[in-house]
């Protein structure tokens, strides 16, 4: 299911709306679906009948996997970004903000090792969010006090994974977070030189398929 299809049903729905990345699989996010439909229920305990029918239709326990490397968004920026209305607590970076500071910035990629070797932003560390110590191990990269910006990436303007990597740290208290939500492919359009693709660099544009090229091959 694509992301902007769920997000725009929330929306039309008033639904409560739960990204969970499970990389197609849900076999990680078992315990939290339970636990999220496990408060669902008993919310319904206390508000009747006529709460269990609405709340029944408003409740959309939406789950989203990544893909990878398959698409580069060229809408506006309004739709380019349909995570950042769930986040308003976090701070974003541009691309070109991140270009300008990439050498006084701590950038982390949250996805998996297999991911980041095929494609990341060089200087960047690899810190996955499924990680158990990943508070620990992020404490140990910068220290929460730390005014070096700190700044959580994944696949893409629709990986939540970015997103939560940075709500999680701001709530351990670091301070200076980011999220980088133009992700990787954003990151090797705009500066190649500074991105590593399948063991190159600098990445080979031509490599990552746009969604109008994907389509074309169907």
């Amino acid at each position: 299911m694509p992301v902007d299809n769920s997000i725009r049903f929330a929306g039309q729905h008033k639904a409560n709306l739960h990204i969970l990345p499970d990389e197609h699989r849900l076999s990680e996010s078992v315990n939290t679906i339970g636990t999220l439909f496990a408060h669902f229920l008993d919310s319904l305990k206390t508000q009747g009948y006529h709460a269990l029918a609405r709340r029944t239709l408003c409740l959309a326990v939406i789950v989203v996997t990544i893909l990878g490397l398959t698409s580069i968004s060229t809408a506006s920026e309004g739709d380019s970004f349909p995570l950042r209305p769930y986040y308003p607590e976090v701070p974003y970076i541009t691309t070109e903000d991140l270009m300008d500071e990439y050498y006084s910035t701590r950038v982390v990629d949250i996805r998996s090792k297999f991911e980041y070797d095929v494609a990341r932003i060089n200087r960047a560390f690899l810190l996955p969010l499924n990680d158990p110590a990943f508070p620990e191990k992020l404490a140990k990269l910068r220290p929460k006090d730390d005014p070096t910006p700190l700044v959580f990436y994944c696949n893409g303007h629709t990986c939540a994974k970015s997103y939560q990597a940075a709500q999680l740290a701001l709530s351990l208290g670091f301070v200076k977070v980011f999220v980088y939500d133009g992700g990787i492919f954003d990151w090797i359009q705009a500066a190649p030189d500074m991105a590593t693709l399948m063991g190159e660099t600098p990445a080979r544009t031509e490599r990552v398929i746009t969604d109008s090229r994907f389509l074309d091959r169907l």
